[in-house]
């Protein structure tokens, strides 16, 4: 979607190096629960398209692995992802296919950028932001 950053996933880097950035630039992301022995990177790039989709619900979001269906089914008590997937496709598979993972480790931000893309996303990578660039970003409204 044409002017969402999807892939800007500074919410790891301001809880673990800006404390200084908090409260006045949180921004209400949907939660997903993670399922051991799967990277974060995927969950977070989820949870963007879980808040870009609440807001416009032409935006696609997706799974991660079918497993996070099959466990909401199993445990209907406890809520594992707040958006119902828009499309079969899922973030590892389709990771794995691009060849940017194996496992569901992605480290790169630029793999997190193509990823998202291919979900009809306009994002980017940033390198070497400041705290002041997390800040920005994050008080235009994107998570």
């Amino acid at each position: 979607v044409a002017g969402h950053t999807a892939a800007t996933l500074a919410q790891p880097i301001l809880a673990y190096r800006a404390p200084s950035l908090m409260p006045d630039a949180l921004i209400d992301v949907p939660h997903r629960v993670q399922l051991p022995g799967t990277a974060c990177a995927l969950y977070s790039l989820g949870m963007v398209m879980d808040y870009w989709h609440a807001h416009d619900s032409a935006n696609p979001t997706a799974l991660v692995c079918d497993k996070d269906e099959s466990l909401q089914r199993l445990e209907p008590h406890v809520s594992r992802f707040s958006c119902a997937p828009t499309t079969p496709r899922r973030l590892l598979d389709v990771a794995i296919a691009l060849g940017h993972t194996h496992n569901g480790s992605c480290w790169s931000a630029s793999h997190l950028v193509e990823l998202a893309a291919s979900f009809g996303y306009a994002a980017r990578a940033v390198h070497r932001a400041s705290a002041a660039d997390l800040k920005a970003v994050l008080s235009s409204g994107h998570p």
